[in-house]
């Protein structure tokens, strides 16, 4: 059963859209798509550009990838109707659905069950342990991601270091994955 995930989640998405295309004619509405921009902008067009081709190809109608600027971004454009269909992380999803009443979450990537947060520090650190990072400056990623902010925000609390409270100054929020570490790593 745990191998056929995948393709029930396909055909869910494509079941959940087939009412765009039952309709597709001359002036049929386009399918807007969206995701968080969990890293670098290249790589997400790359990325959305491989699902817009193949949405449209399947669909029969055309679809556009939307880009947003932020997670929060990506969540108010859903509410907002100018998207329609967009990849959420766990955080996110739960904003969205709470944002749009009756929508749903219809898919997940198997990586996506088996995220986990890290915690980094520069090479040249002392810090050797989790409780060593209490008292020196600390980054989160984005303020909307699971992985990059909820989760480590939860761990750090459950070992009683308070983020708002305990790091020189406040937390700052690298907005995504890779600025996270493109910042540690430049000290």
């Amino acid at each position: 059963m745990k191998n056929s995930k995948p393709l029930l989640l396909a055909v869910g998405i494509l079941l959940c859209l087939a009412a765009v295309a039952c309709g597709a004619g001359a002036d049929a509405p386009t399918l807007k798509i969206a995701g968080i921009p969990d890293q670098n902008s290249s790589e997400i067009a790359r990325r959305y550009e491989v699902l817009t081709t193949y949405l449209s190809s399947e669909l029969g109608v055309e679809v556009e990838f939307v880009p947003t600027v932020n997670y929060a971004a990506t969540v108010i454009g859903f509410k907002q109707g100018g998207i329609q269909l967009a990849w959420f992380g766990g955080l996110t999803g739960v904003q969205a659905r709470k944002a749009v009443p009756g929508s749903k979450a219809i898919a997940q990537r198997p990586r996506d069950a088996e995220f986990h947060s890290k915690f980094i520090v520069a090479a040249d650190s002392e810090a050797g342990d989790i409780r060593d990072l209490k008292d020196l400056t600390f980054t989160f990623g984005s303020e909307s991601s699971t992985s990059g902010h909820l989760m480590p925000r939860h761990f750090l609390l459950k070992i009683g270091i308070d983020p708002d409270r305990d790091f020189r100054g406040p937390p700052n929020y690298s907005g995504s994955h890779d600025k996270t570490w493109k910042l540690v790593e430049s000290g």
